[in-house]
């Protein structure tokens, strides 16, 4: 897919909001990064709506009191976000299919008391300032302000009935991007419902391959995967590059050495021809290495395999425990002062030591660039063969998963979202 040209700010952080955020991986972008100079605000309602929108302007400047918010009632409010004189608004009045497609996006932030529905209305995605006053009219907190405003109230929509969902199975590895992004892009699009579940990357295959039981037709929407397809054995699939990532041998952070391991050295160690810490480094004790690995059929497993030969030339050594996920490999090491196991970077924190690998550290740069010996491509998956146009795109997908899918490869946001969750967006 190409690029697309969208001026979209990597929204890194806005305000130290905490608690009364919307709990997830957005919690950890508040109060880090936030610009000088903060950009200017020009929020606009009808006069109807001035006592609700003076009510979130000052309760939001109560928590970020650097924000520079210009509030104003006018009757063009919306048509001044459509010609970009403005840039958020407050009305009753929903967008038109026209606005729609100029790039503007709405959303029922609370109803009357009379039941008429209260719409923000901002135009593409938004910049850094502006997204952290949307953000907190969604939390509940500035919902309550709301309520407190005047005939308001809580709108239905944020229990989420009636939504179009998009659904993605597959790798453990490809899971922290994919459901970091469905989190923001649900936030910005309310009418959709993301499921996003981490089952291995042979699930993700199969489920997009289908099965003879079900006329080879896919069971989810998209699917992820830390290998490549085979084409012989997944003949309907195809894969496309999300991220570049590195399988990192991982040790306890408490082990007292920083290591730098040769491929040999790995593949002896997960072979059970190395047992003993002390046959890694002489100032090491001599204490049994207890080897983890991925179970049979993940991405991450197969991947590292090629790269050592363990479990293709060499078995896997006595003991060595098999494990689910990326997550719970990291669990295991990091609870146990001998163990030794792989994961991919995006996992890789203070818990646990990534060592070198034939003189190499673990990075994005070196993982990007080739350097580091046990880098990789990991994947999205789609099934072209389904497209159906107008009503299914060239990957196969449903309006609501391709513009979920071109938000994750491409925008810079989505970009953003890959490097945040520890990933190198493809070059």
């Amino acid at each position: 897919m190409e690029k697309k040209t969208k001026n979209i700010v990597k929204i890194i952080a806005i305000v130290a909001i905490g608690a009364v955020m919307v709990s997830g991986f957005l919690t950890n972008w508040f109060g880090l990064y936030a610009p000088d100079e903060p950009d200017t605000i020009v929020f606009e309602s009808s006069e109807a709506l001035g006592d609700l929108s003076s009510t979130m302007v000052n309760e939001y400047k109560k928590i970020a009191p650097d924000a520079d918010i210009i509030q104003s009632n006018t009757t063009s409010a919306v048509s001044d976000v459509v010609d970009g004189s403005s840039t958020i608004a407050l009305t009753t009045t929903p967008l038109s299919s026209g606005q729609k497609d100029a790039d503007c996006n709405e959303f029922i932030i609370c109803n009357t008391t009379g039941d008429t529905p209260v719409y923000i209305v901002w135009k593409g995605y938004p910049e850094f300032e502006l997204y952290g006053f949307i953000q907190f009219m969604m939390t509940k907190t500035g919902r309550e302000y709301m309520e407190g405003a005047g005939d308001y109230m809580t709108y239905a929509q944020f229990s989420k009935g009636a939504l179009r969902g998009v659904y993605v199975r597959g790798s453990t590895t490809v899971f922290p991007i994919v459901s970091a992004a469905a989190e923001l892009y649900e936030m910005f699009n309310p009418e959709v419902s993301i499921a996003v579940s981490a089952t291995g990357s042979t699930d993700g295959k199969t489920a997009m391959n289908g099965t003879s039981a079900n006329g080879y037709m896919p069971e989810v929407d998209f699917g992820m995967a830390s290998s490549s397809v085979d084409t012989e054995t997944y003949p309907n699939v195809i894969n496309e590059t999300v991220a570049r990532d590195a399988i990192c041998v991982v040790t306890s952070s408490g082990l007292a050495a920083d290591l730098d391991l040769t491929i040999e050295q790995i593949t002896k160690i997960f072979n059970g021809t190395i047992t003993t810490w002390d046959q890694v480094d002489t100032g090491l004790p001599s204490d049994a290495i207890n080897v983890y690995c991925r179970e049979s059929g993940s991405g991450t497993r197969d991947t590292f395999e090629k790269f050592t030969g363990v479990g293709d030339e060499w078995d896997y050594a006595d003991g060595a425990t098999a494990l689910a996920s990326n997550g719970a490999v990291y669990d295991a090491v990091s609870s146990d002062p001998n163990a030794i196991g792989y994961i991919g970077i995006g996992y890789v924190d203070s818990g646990v030591k990534a060592t070198d690998v034939e003189g190499v550290t673990p990075t994005t740069v070196t993982a990007l660039n080739g350097e580091y010996p046990m880098s990789r491509d990991i994947y999205l998956l789609f099934r072209p063969d389904i497209a159906n146009p107008p009503d299914i795109s060239e990957d196969g997908l449903d309006a609501s998963a391709q513009d979920f899918v071109d938000f994750i490869i491409d925008t810079d946001l989505g970009d953003w979202i890959i490097e945040y969750t520890g990933y190198i967006p493809p070059a």
